[in-house]
């Protein structure tokens, strides 16, 4: 995974405010994307699937459980922690 400097600016006038580093994924992920774990803790895991609900925002993202249930799982994830599935 690569690294890049972000620039938060404040309200208009008041320029840089801080930099912080993030990390972001060589592969741009948007929303309605397959996605899966990207290190899943057993095979149970990584056989999930869930569809990315919105494209990540500050370093997060939201998605949910591709599966039968009639109410599906939704968890907020940090982006390091999945990737678009094969």
């Amino acid at each position: 995974m690569e690294e890049r400097q972000v620039a938060h600016s404040g309200t208009a006038g008041q320029g840089l405010t801080g930099n912080r580093t993030i990390g972001v994924s060589s592969c741009a992920m948007k929303a309605n994307d397959i996605v899966k774990y990207s290190k899943p803790r057993d095979d149970e895991e990584a056989k999930l699937r869930f569809i990315l609900l919105r494209d990540p925002e500050k370093g997060r993202a939201d998605i949910q459980l591709i599966c039968d249930y009639r109410i599906k799982p939704i968890e907020t994830v940090e982006v390091a922690e999945i990737e678009p599935a094969d």
